[in-house]
């Protein structure tokens, strides 16, 4: 603490250091002390500008609510010697931040009509005190209007992502009504026509077959929903799994689908691949969504390839290899966000689907300790690159993925 009048003029002359010795006892002879403990508003915002202040001890915290906010921003802290409320000298108007002491603090303090009588007698003092005060006000406006600006991109950016989400969402509602009400047409027309006795015989087979295709079809549907849900309630439930099982399940899961029913997978597996520790259901869908889209963007007959290994120690590598059309590199960005559709220029969807299986394959494979990579050229093909922990990883918390929930996101 200051507690000698050398000290108080020390600090002053740090504080100004283009005013001499007389102008600097001066300015000390008009000051008054104060005192505040760490915590306490040493001068509000929006207040009333009287009062003239020299930090001689303690650090400070300058805030200020900006553009109309309803929140204080810290512009910066400061320790002494360092000064505040030029707004007092220089002229009248309310303070544009708010100073609050840091740690414990003592002030010289000056009040305006008490610095107006000194100034009156001194013009030098005056003078040069004002020039000073002037360029520290400059700089302290420009900080604020940085501030500003950095606090104005930010918001821009919030708004483009809630804009973009909102958009996103209202895509999936369209998609989710087209998709269930294509089966449903389906199964009601045919269920009308059996009703009617008009379809009999080998025809009535076939509808039978038909509706209970579009039944799957909407199940894998409303599934991979619940799927969404449920993930942000639960933590993996973690065993020891053999690869190979695991990505012969996913496989002849995503084969059961009539339309992938002829296609050429094969798979190349690392000889003397550990058991790993796994939520067996979760990556097993995890691993069914990859495959099922590498079928799903491939043209034709094109085999697509799935290899594991283990590149080093602490990692496995799954990949799903594909000859597909390939991702176009401005799109590889937002492939893992939920509800993404990859569309033409002329907004036309190439593939159908939620655009939520990547959103869970990656939530999945991220609440596994793990991590998805992307390679693809367009019009030749992608692979996704899966690695999860050779080791038994520490789950996360119940809730908090380190992947953005596809649901909430």
């Amino acid at each position: 603490m200051i507690a000698v009048n050398s000290e108080r003029l020390d600090m002053l002359q740090q504080a100004f250091p283009s005013l001499n010795e007389r102008e600097i006892r001066d300015l000390d002879s008009a000051a008054q002390v104060g005192h505040y403990p760490a915590g306490a508003v040493i001068c509000r915002q929006g207040e009333w500008a009287s009062v003239f202040y020299v930090l001689c001890a303690g650090d400070v915290t300058v805030t200020s609510v900006l553009g109309g906010g309803e929140w204080e921003t810290v512009l910066h802290r400061a320790s002494a010697p360092y000064y505040f409320g030029e707004l007092a000298l220089l002229g009248d108007g309310v303070r544009s931040a708010t100073i609050r002491a840091a740690t414990t603090c003592e002030t010289l303090e000056i009040e305006k009509q008490t610095f107006r009588r000194l100034a009156n007698n001194n013009p030098g003092l005056r003078q040069e005190l004002f020039r000073q005060l002037s360029q520290r006000m400059q700089t302290n406006d420009r900080l604020i209007i940085d501030q500003l600006n950095r606090q104005n991109a930010a918001l821009q950016a919030a708004y483009e992502n809630l804009a973009r989400q909102d958009r996103m969402r209202s895509e999936f509602i369209t998609n989710l009504s087209h998709e269930l009400r294509t089966p449903l047409t389906a199964i009601q027309g045919f269920t009308h026509l059996i009703k009617l006795g008009v379809v009999r015989g080998e025809a009535l087979q076939e509808g039978v077959e038909a509706i209970a295709r579009n039944v799957d079809k909407m199940t894998w549907l409303v599934n991979s929903l619940l799927v969404l849900y449920e993930m942000q309630l639960t933590a993996p439930r973690l065993s020891p799994t053999n690869l190979n099982d695991l990505l012969t399940a996913a496989l002849n899961e995503a084969l059961t689908s009539p339309e992938y029913a002829d296609r050429v997978v094969s798979v190349a597996l690392a000889p003397d691949l550990p058991s790993v520790f796994l939520d067996v259901a979760g990556v097993t869908l995890a691993l069914r969504l990859l495959i099922d889209n590498a079928l799903k963007f491939s043209p034709g007959r094109a085999p697509v390839l799935i290899r594991a290994s283990r590149p080093e120690a602490a990692w496995l590598t799954i990949e799903v290899i594909d000859e597909g059309v390939g991702i176009p590199v401005e799109m590889q960005g937002q492939i893992f966000e939920p509800f993404f559709h990859w569309s033409h220029s002329d907004d036309q969807r190439l593939f159908s689907g939620l655009g939520v299986g990547l959103s869970i394959a990656d939530y999945i494979i991220h609440s596994h300790g793990g991590r998805i990579e992307l390679e693809s050229d367009p019009g030749r093909g992608s692979t996704f690159r899966v690695f999860l922990p050779a080791a038994a990883p520490a789950p996360l918390s119940q809730g908090t993925p380190s992947s953005p929930n596809p649901l909430t996101a």
